[in-house]
Formats: C-alpha cells, sequence, structure tokens
C-alpha cells in the first residue's frame, strides 16, 4: 500500500509513538510518506529518522507565516499543473464552502502542497483530530481519494474542542472511514462527540521493546540510595512541580535519594527556581532534552520512573505516556496518578502506585514505600516488563495496524470490517470493551 502520514510536526523526539508506527510500515513493505506543517524544534533527532532516510520522505505545508504573503504566493501556485490540479486548487479557495480553512488559506497551501508530490496514496494515517481534519478537507475537494484514518491521543478530544463551535469533528465523522482512539477511555469520549460507534476501534500506541532492558536495580537492599527519573516535556500537565514538592518533604528523612528530569520546556526555569526554593538542589536535577541513548541511559540508571501527570486548567490531557511504556520495559516500579489512560497501563499495587491528581503528600508517601521496599519494588518492575512486552510491543502493534489498514483499503466504506488482535482472533470495529492488547 501507498500510505501518508499527516502530521503537525515533524520530525518530533516527543512524538516517537508517530515514528515507530511510520518505520513499522515501511518494514512491512508498505510506502509511507509524511506531510507535516512544519519542521520540529528539536535540537536533537531520533536516529531512526537518518536509518530510514525519512527525511527525503517528508514534506511541508510550506505555509507563510504572514497573510500578506500568502496571498502573494497564491497566484504562482496556481500556474503550474494540469487543469484538475488548478480546478482543486481554484476549490480550495472557496470560503462559502469551506469557511475559514479556504479564508486562511490554508487549505489551499495544503492541497498545493499535496498536489506538488503527484502521488497516489491508499490510506491516509491522521495523528490528532486536527490532522484528520485536513485530510477529510484534502478528500472534499478531491486532492486525494485516499481512504481517511484519524487517531485520537487526548488533548484533541478535550481541550481542543473547547476551543472551537460544537460540532468541530462532524465534517470528520462523516468523511473519515476509521478512527483510532489509544485508550479506552478515548473510545468512549469519541462516541460522546458524535463519532459513529462502526466507525471506533481502540489501537494503542507501544514501543520497541527490544531496545529497553532490566538493569541491575532489581539487586537493591534497603538503605541504598534510591535513583527516581521523571521522562518529560517540561509542561504543566506533566506535574513536575508536585514531585519535586513531594521529593522535598522527605529529603531530610532520605538524604541520599535523587531525582533526575530529563526533558525540556517552557517551564523550565520555574523548575529550577523552586528546586532553589525548596533547597534541594544536591538532589533534584534538570537533565535537559535528551536522544534516545540518554533517555535509556536515564532509565537504566534509576530504581523507580515518577509521572504525576494532572489536568491543568487549560484542559491539556495525557493521552497514555509512551515514556511510562519505556520505564516499565526497563522494569521500573511506575509512581503515578488516576488521569487519564494511565490507570490502563498502570496497574496499581501491581505495577507501580498510583495516587490522586495534586496529592503531594500521597506521591511522597509513595516515594518513601519504594525507598524503604525494594523487593517489592523489584517485583512491581518485573511484572511491568511482562505487561509492556505483552500488550505495548510495537512489533506486535504494527502487525496489528498494517492489517487494519489493508482492511479500510479494501473496504467501501472504512465501517463494520472485520479487526484482527494480538491474539489472532477478530472483532467488529466499533465495541466498547475492546481488547486491552489493541
Amino acid at each position: 500500500m501507498n500510505v501518508v502520514f499527516l502530521v503537525g510536526q515533524f520530525p518530533a523526539l516527543s512524538e516517537t509513538f508517530i515514528l515507530n508506527q511510520i518505520t513499522g510500515l515501511i518494514e512491512r513493505g508498505h510506502a509511507v510518506d509524511i506531510y507535516a506543517e512544519h519542521p520540529a524544534a528539536d535540537v536533537a533527532v531520533h536516529p531512526d529518522v537518518a536509518r530510514y532516510r525519512l527525511l527525503e520522505r517528508t514534506f511541508y505545508e510550506k505555509l507563510p507565516e504572514r497573510y500578506l504573503a500568502r496571498a502573494v504566493g497564491v497566484p504562482g501556485r496556481l500556474c503550474p499543473g494540469d487543469s484538475r490540479d488548478v480546478a482543486i486548487r481554484l476549490r480550495a479557495l472557496n470560503i462559502l464552502e469551506w469557511g475559514r480553512q479556504a479564508g486562511s488559506l490554508r487549505l489551499f497551501y495544503t492541497a498545493s502542497s499535496f498536489l506538488e508530490r503527484r502521488a497516489d496514496y491508499d490510506v491516509m494515517v491522521a495523528h490528532f483530530g486536527a490532522n484528520g481534519l485536513r485530510g477529510a478537507y484534502l478528500r472534499q475537494i478531491g486532492a486525494t481519494r485516499a481512504r481517511l484514518v484519524t487517531a485520537f491521543h487526548g488533548v484533541d478530544l478535550t481541550a481542543y474542542p473547547k476551543e472551537f463551535a460544537p460540532g468541530l469533528y462532524d465534517r470528520l465523522w462523516r468523511t473519515g472511514d476509521l478512527f483510532l482512539p489509544i485508550s479506552d477511555r478515548w473510545n468512549g469520549l469519541l462516541a460522546d462527540l458524535g463519532c459513529p460507534l462502526d466507525k471506533i476501534r481502540v489501537h494503542r500506541m507501544g514501543i520497541d521493546c527490544q531496545r529497553f532492558a532490566i538493569a541491575a536495580h532489581t539487586r537493591r537492599t534497603a538503605g541504598e540510595p534510591v535513583r527516581f527519573v521523571t521522562v518529560a516535556r517540561l509542561v504543566a500537565k506533566k506535574g513536575i512541580e508536585d514531585a519535586i514538592q513531594a521529593v522535598a518533604r522527605i529529603a531530610r528523612a532520605y538524604p541520599a535519594l535523587t531525582y533526575d528530569i530529563v526533558g525540556d520546556g517552557p517551564l523550565r526555569g520555574r523548575l529550577q527556581r523552586l528546586i532553589g526554593e525548596l533547597a534541594v538542589e544536591g538532589q533534584v536535577t534538570l537533565r535537559g532534552e535528551q536522544a534516545e541513548a540518554g533517555v535509556r541511559a536515564a532509565l537504566r540508571n534509576a530504581h523507580a520512573f515518577v509521572a504525576p501527570s494532572y489536568t491543568p486548567v487549560d484542559g491539556d490531557i495525557e493521552g497514555m505516556p509512551v515514556a511510562i511504556m519505556e520505564a516499565m520495559a526497563c522494569g521500573l516500579p511506575v509512581l503515578s496518578t488516576r488521569h487519564s489512560g494511565i490507570p490502563e497501563l498502570v496497574a496499581d499495587g501491581v505495577t507501580g502506585w498510583l495516587v490522586a491528581e495534586r496529592d503531594v503528600v500521597g506521591l511522597s508517601a509513595r516515594m518513601a514505600h519504594i525507598i524503604e521496599q525494594p523487593v517489592i519494588s523489584a517485583d512491581m518492575g518485573r511484572a511491568g516488563r511482562a505487561v509492556v512486552e505483552e500488550h505495548y510491543d510495537i512489533e506486535k502493534l504494527n502487525d496489528v495496524l498494517s492489517e487494519i489498514l489493508a482492511m479500510v483499503n479494501a473496504n467501501s466504506s472504512g465501517a463494520m470490517v472485520s479487526r484482527p488482535s494480538l491474539d489472532g482472533s477478530s472483532s467488529r470495529i466499533g465495541s466498547r470493551n475492546p481488547h486491552r492488547g489493541d
């Protein structure tokens, strides 16, 4: 099949879950292109981008930031191409039909970039609802006849719809062929937003388990220094401020504990100031953004993973953090919160501990428990590794994804087709209680 991914930015270190799907489909013999709005701002780049020569397969929207520059560029982009291409471009300028998408000229530039490639795609895979809408518009103006599959991750079902009028996704529900929420929770919310049940199928994100190995932390003894770690963008919903405060609560009782925070983002300065205010500079360290090898090293050297996510006032919410999967693959017990899809991944008391959102006291108590109970923590870590191997292994999930896309491509409507599962059985798209391994 010829597959095109519609994404916001590429390549982005924080979106390895998209990269893993792209490389997985390439390995399974599919031709894959990537259409992105713009390049990511990341300095570090995942090695798979070069290994698979993905930048040669990536095409950007090329939308000028200033409206005047967009308008000036329209005549030049109308000239090339055959009459059909010109007609499609002109259709993309119809404000009465497409509203602000046409008025902003975004649809025109998206369509032009798509048409310049002159590729005959079988399936479009859009990650996040906004990119699904881009795909829906491309189909409706005639820029492509490819089937449209949209993956929903969380914020695109919570905060994003609130920014716009009700019925934001109505066009997408009508035009799209299949919708892939990444968790059971989003499965139900999709239906609540009006998505047809027979077009919904849970498909989880996953990781390459072979890249993450259980390290020596299972041999820790009581009283040995304990290293906590977080890998995350430094944004509000990650709850890192709560974790720093939790460490400060028990720092005197456990002066040998350390807490490393791997990642970067807009809250870095604020978090650094908090570390100073709480006088925990000797125990809490902001390590900055790290490439894949640096992340693996941080996990390999840690004893427990901390992910205290919460829902901030802007409604930005987690999906099912891939960083937690990576930590579990390394045999780390996970200390997290009852937030979004995290309880579907982390079983409280089995593979880690879950506390309420913003519960600093609960976080600090569980940190102390992890320090005092090394055997229990090690058992949780091994259980977590088993869960990831069974349900979140990207090789298994990409096998399923490849079959899903083939079924959508072969089906005239994309709805009510048999769906493959990890155990080799099949069921119907639209189940409200999907198999945990989907």
